[in-house]
């Protein structure tokens, strides 16, 4: 996945399965498991967000690029604060909604 302009349909349907399972709040044993998983797997994918726009060749504008790159850092700040009880998801869905719009064409 390569994110050039225009941004991949793909990152969109990551990001709404990522976020089904991010709303739920009143988790069991097992499903606090796969909401963690799903937690590590929204980091790993804006870690190579990350990765991507910083790459020089990277048609995407640099001020678009500056915004995914500092979103990348403050999912994986929050997540770590997720995983250690210390925060809650609000901001994490609320970034990944604002992405999906974006993506969506509803800003």
């Amino acid at each position: 996945m390569k994110l050039h302009a225009p941004l991949p349909e793909k990152l969109g349907r990551i990001l709404e399965k990522e976020y089904a399972v991010l709303l739920r709040g009143d988790l069991d044993d097992i499903e606090k498991v796969a909401a963690e998983k799903s937690l590590l797997k929204n980091e790993r994918l804006w870690i190579e967000i990350a990765t991507q726009v910083a790459d020089p060749d990277n048609e995407l504008s640099a001020d678009v690029r500056a915004r995914l790159f500092y979103l990348s850092e403050f999912v994986r700040f929050k997540t770590s604060k997720v995983l250690r009880a210390e925060a809650g998801l609000s901001s994490l869905i609320e970034t990944n909604v604002a992405v999906l719009r974006g993506l969506k064409g509803q800003v």
